[in-house]
């Protein structure tokens, strides 16, 4: 199988209770509609490029990056949060809750549902 690098499993641990998934993100904001999105996703790449319509200001990219995750991998808002980049186009989303407790499977599952989004 090929390098996913731009997607982490993490196992519970004693500091973290629950396993999550690490995407790495390269947001561009202000795309138009049209271009709204997963732009790219290659084999080896280092990040998943999103294009939102909203504007980087006031978090309104953030909320658009989440509200697009959510949408392309299929799981509830309240399980998709932000830890790194919260004011960078570099950014690192956590993924918790039941879509990542059937252990590594998951990624597989995530990829082939970006992989599928991509340019659509």
């Amino acid at each position: 199988m090929a390098t996913r690098p731009f997607i982490k499993y993490v196992t519970a641990t004693s500091s973290q209770k629950a396993p999550t998934v690490y995407l790495q993100c390269r947001v561009k904001p202000g795309a138009s509609k049209v271009r709204e999105g997963v732009l790219a996703l290659t084999d080896g790449a280092d990040a998943v490029e999103l294009c939102v319509s909203a504007a980087a200001r006031e978090g309104e990219a953030n909320k658009a990056v989440v509200a697009l995750l959510c949408k392309v991998l299929c799981v509830p808002k309240s399980d998709l949060r932000i830890t790194r980049g919260i004011k960078s186009r570099e950014k690192t989303v956590a993924i918790g809750g039941r879509a990542v407790q059937d252990g590594e499977e998951c990624t597989a599952r995530l990829v082939k549902r970006l992989t599928d989004c991509v340019g659509v």
